[in-house]
């Protein structure tokens, strides 16, 4: 945030001077006039001064283009950086799924090896470790899509840790057409919003968080709702992050917007009483 402010200050003030140098070259003809190196009559200082104004409003809109090609530039940079980002989490969460896998393919090997068990210390190490691994399998959701599956089954976990209600009512059918690290993005960061917004509710009975993935016709509707404490939020924009390193957050909700629109579609946000709606709308792909 201080780097931000801080080059928002010397743009202002390349724009101050870039103004000043401006006005003097305008009205250095005036000056001219009442010495040797005079310019003429009033038509030679008012060309002269025609010009330089031109030139300088021509300065000030490449400045100001300038500005907003690089403004523009590291926006999609820190897009293009959450999808990264999005996507690795999303190959860290298959290989913790590809764990929980191979563990509930061991449960039955372990049943027997507990039952044959005489040792009632060893037996009741055998069934800690047993109670572990099942507990470990509770969190999984189903979806009928593989990459879908493993984001909200590590969002389950998480959301389960930290006392969050989630629900997932999901067709992952439906995306079996779009692009793995577009899945991560858009589900990751749908998630990671809601779950942001009810982390900081103290009440453990309002950490609710619901998404649902269906269809209607040829078009599919991703809606995540969650319970929002601020319920005097500003939609026409999209929200900022509520985390203190704004510089490098807060792209989330754009992310969803990118994506709802290469797929032909639309993102739209709601709040009423206190339920946020993210709700995401594109053709079957």
């Amino acid at each position: 945030m201080r780097l931000k402010n801080a080059v928002n200050r010397k743009t202002v003030i390349i724009f101050i001077m870039t103004g000043i140098l401006i006005f003097l070259a305008s009205n250095i003809g005036f000056l001219l006039t009442k010495t040797a190196y005079h310019l003429g009559n009033s038509y030679s200082v008012f060309f002269v001064r025609t010009v330089v104004n031109i030139s300088g409003i021509c300065l000030l809109y490449m400045q100001q283009y300038q500005l907003i090609d690089q403004n523009r530039r590291r926006e999609l940079d820190a897009i293009q950086n959450l999808f990264q980002s999005q996507y690795h989490q999303y190959k860290a969460y298959a290989e913790n799924t590809n764990y929980i896998n191979r563990k509930a393919h061991d449960l039955k090997h372990q049943i027997q090896v507990i039952l044959a068990e005489d040792d009632v210390e060893v037996r009741r190490r055998y069934l800690s470790d047993l109670s572990d691994a099942i507990q470990s399998l509770n969190h999984k959701i189903e979806t009928s899509n593989g990459v879908l599956d493993t984001i909200l089954t590590r969002k389950n976990m998480y959301c389960q840790e930290h006392d969050i209600s989630l629900t997932c009512i999901a067709n992952g059918a439906l995306l079996h057409n779009m692009e793995v690290m577009d899945i991560c993005s858009l589900f990751g960061n749908a998630l990671d919003n809601a779950i942001e917004h009810v982390e900081k509710i103290p009440e453990t009975e309002k950490k609710l968080v619901t998404l649902k993935l269906q269809n209607r016709g040829k078009m599919v509707i991703l809606r995540v709702d969650n319970y929002c404490i601020d319920d005097q939020l500003n939609l026409t924009v999209i929200p900022e992050t509520s985390k203190k390193d704004k510089e490098n957050h807060g792209y989330g909700l754009k992310n969803i917007d990118f994506i709802a629109k290469k797929y032909g579609g639309s993102m739209t946000l709601e709040l009423e009483d206190n339920c946020f709606s993210l709700c995401v709308v594109f053709p079957i792909v």
